[in-house]
């Protein structure tokens, strides 16, 4: 919007002043109302959010205030006053709207804490005023595992690096999702140094958590991935090795040297043909992996397989096909 202005307004002081009400709206008002908007919402579905509000919503605002402009100071031959009038107008009808989101985004967040407590809900003594990090921390302490499940998930979107540590220790909670959601929070919460002790995450058998690990250990070797490939790839546990797997047709999508070099296509095609056929869930459980890593990898000449798996009895096959 202020590069219009400078277009179509008359004289030097004006332009400044105008671009400058220009910025500061937008990175106050606006800024802090497209962040209200997508606070709410689940981890995943805020960052599509918000992209789209970033980049859809942006543009076409900024595209239809140009339009206005141009009608305005071009064909109607108004003075500069009107504009200052009419953007005065809309930020109050913006404000009007930011206060309804307010009560909207405050009624959401107090509906959602309701229905948290109210799956586990003790009875309960009188409880002291804590800060928030204390209570945090409380609960990485001696919380359930539902109550673990549920900090880590927002601990998510906090980023808050000061919990690190805390996050860490629950590398050896009882639970394999505690231990999962923990090993994805320490990817975003310290890119820069690697806990120790990892293959004892590794070698769970339980998948999400042997691909989270795989997916934290590359992060701090993305400079020489190629030495965790050669380590895990043809390692005897299964699940490790289906991990890594993934792990490397993912990173290889757009590395034609790097599929080359570890035979991608030959080792999905491998595992393809070692598919038993008969019904049993062990084998299903594979052929869900096998459709995860083709879907990661991008190739055409291994997509019969997804094919075929559209028509398979088992929704939960047929789910990752869709999903590949």
């Amino acid at each position: 919007m202020g590069s219009l202005f400078f277009l179509v307004l008359p004289g030097l002081s004006a332009v400044v002043v105008i671009k400058s009400m220009d910025g500061v709206l937008k990175q106050s008002v606006n800024k802090s109302a497209t962040e209200l908007l997508s606070l709410p919402l689940d981890f995943d579905l805020k960052n599509r959010t918000k992209s789209f509000i970033d980049v859809v919503v942006d543009s076409i605002a900024t595209g239809i205030a140009g339009c206005l402009l141009i009608f305005l100071v071009r064909a109607l031959d108004l003075p500069s006053y009107y504009i200052s009038f009419l953007i005065v107008f809309l930020v109050v009808v913006w404000c009007l709207l930011i206060f309804q989101v307010r009560k909207a985004y405050y009624a959401t967040f107090r509906t959602n804490l309701e229905l948290e407590t109210s799956r586990n809900e003790v009875p309960r003594s009188p409880v002291k005023k804590v800060s928030v990090i204390k209570g945090m921390r409380q609960v990485f302490r001696q919380g359930s595992e539902e109550q673990l499940l549920f900090m880590l998930d927002k601990l998510m979107e906090i980023n808050d690096k000061r919990f690190e540590k805390d996050v860490e220790r629950l590398l050896e909670h009882p639970s394999l999702k505690v231990r999962t959601a923990a090993i994805k929070n320490l990817y975003f919460l310290n890119p820069t140094a690697m806990v120790s002790n990892l293959d004892g995450l590794l070698y769970t058998g339980y998948e999400p958590l042997t691909l989270a690990t795989l997916e934290y250990i590359l992060l701090h070797a993305e400079k020489d991935n190629r030495m965790v490939f050669d380590k895990y790839l043809d390692d005897a546990d299964a699940a490790l090795s289906n991990a890594a797997l993934y792990c490397l047709a993912r990173e290889s999508r757009n590395n034609p040297k790097l599929q080359q070099a570890y035979g991608l296509v030959g080792r999905i095609q491998d595992q393809v043909d070692a598919l038993s056929l008969e019904p049993s869930i062990a084998n299903r459980s594979q052929l869900i992996s096998i459709l995860k890593t083709i879907g990661a990898a991008g190739r055409s000449e291994l997509l019969q397989l997804i094919s075929e798996s559209l028509k398979h009895t088992e929704p939960e096959v047929v789910e990752a096909a869709i999903f590949a």
